[in-house]
């Protein structure tokens, strides 16, 4: 049930600039990129606990996921949300 839906989670995490693990679902793979915006692995308990572990080891990588975390999240911001998909929507309504 999950394999197609976007958790919530995963964006505000990317607002607080928290370096993430994930399972490989097709949403994850959608908002998450692997080894930049965070780490994605397989569903297996020891995938996920070498993605943890690589995470917990690698402070340069800590940090380049939590700087592109923090750029991610902007373009899930309302007001960009709203400028890029819902404003031309409306203009192609009203005929413009």
């Amino acid at each position: 049930t999950y394999t197609h839906q976007p958790p919530l989670k995963t964006v505000e995490y990317f607002s607080c600039g928290l370096p993430q693990v994930a399972t490989r679902t097709k949403a994850n793979e959608a908002l998450i990129e692997d080894g930049v915006t965070g780490l994605l692995s397989g569903d297996q308990p020891d995938e996920f606990a070498l993605s943890m572990k690589c995470l917990l080891e690698d402070k340069s990588l800590q940090e380049t996921i939590k700087r592109h975390c923090m750029d991610a999240a902007k373009e899930y911001h309302w007001k960009t949300l709203a400028q890029n998909l819902l404003v031309p929507e409306y203009v192609k309504l009203l005929g413009g």
